[in-house]
């Protein structure tokens, strides 16, 4: 596969600097982190099972202090989840997004952290709901904090509008 190919030596992917550098793509034009469990979480959730996902997971783990926001930590949950739902990193980063959460009046939200954004360079509240799905999604499918997943779950149907939509298309 030609995205195996692009794998470094040390289990990571590169963001491409040839890329166009506005907009989204500028959002992880340097991260490595993010591009990585991207790329991994993609490969696992195509029920690839092979050296390339595990040495994804194996820079993720060795460089899990880089993911400084929920929406890092919820893309390399979502990794670890996709490729082994047991594997013991994953409580690493459930742990840390139980600490990130923001719970007030029986709603749970994530991303509210200054100056983080999305892979779709949400901000904001759309910030807050694609991380927030995120988190949900991937508590959900590892089975752990359904309580907090739920809170997360009356937050995301709270920010919906009167025509039942969030506020962007991102």
């Amino acid at each position: 596969h030609w995205l195996e190919r692009q794998q470094n030596s040390d289990g990571s992917w590169s963001p491409d600097p040839a890329g166009i550098a506005e907009g989204a793509t500028d959002n992880f034009q340097n991260n490595v982190f993010r591009t990585t469990a991207y790329v991994t979480w993609a490969l696992a959730e195509a029920g690839l099972e092979d050296a390339a996902v595990e040495q994804g997971l194996a820079y993720l783990a060795s460089h899990r202090l880089e993911a400084l926001d929920s929406y890092s930590r919820a893309i390399a949950l979502e990794a670890f989840i996709a490729a082994d739902p047991t594997n013991t990193m994953s409580s690493h980063f459930i742990e840390e997004l139980i600490d990130d959460a923001l719970v007030a009046d029986g709603a749970a939200s994530w991303g509210n952290e200054e100056g983080s954004t999305g892979l779709t360079y949400s901000m904001g509240s759309a910030h807050a709901i694609e991380t927030t799905a995120l988190v949900v999604d991937a508590f959900t499918r590892a089975g752990v904090q359904q309580e907090l997943a739920e809170q997360g779950m009356s937050f995301l149907v709270r920010n919906k509008d009167a025509f039942g939509n969030w506020e962007t298309t991102q």
